[in-house]
């Protein structure tokens, strides 16, 4: 009898097959990690943090966005975006947001000034 990789992974691990990502293109097939191995994988590559580091930053943040201090990520995997400084290398966390609030802070370019110029914007405008 040929297994297929998605059997394979149910005998490998004890995990449910829904614990395991699926192939990007589409494929119904698991891939070789766990999605929090993946997950932990991730941070570590990208921002040399641990699942328990990013975990404590969480709770530093009681959970929150650190910046509006909603409890909803607002993305697919359900997890806060690590900000970081894009002009340093790794190591570089500054701490979570939702997906909102990342996407605003990378569209102006993590750039303080602009950030102060669209809020006074704002302000003039309201009035």
């Amino acid at each position: 009898m040929k297994l297929k990789k998605q059997n394979i992974a149910l005998f490998v691990s004890k995990l449910s097959l829904y614990e395991f990502d699926f192939d990007a293109k589409g494929r119904k097939m698991a891939a070789s990690f766990c999605l929090k191995c993946k997950r932990a994988r991730f941070y570590k590559r990208k921002y040399d943090i641990t699942i328990s580091e990013y975990e404590e930053l969480l709770a530093q943040q009681n959970n929150k966005c650190a910046i509006c201090g909603t409890i909803n990520p607002g993305n697919s995997n359900n997890a806060f975006c690590v900000d970081h400084d894009h002009k340093r290398k790794r190591g570089s966390v500054r701490g979570l947001l939702c997906n909102r609030c990342n996407r605003g802070m990378g569209m102006f370019d993590d750039n303080p000034e602009r950030l102060v110029a669209a809020a006074a914007y704002l302000l003039r405008a309201k009035k």
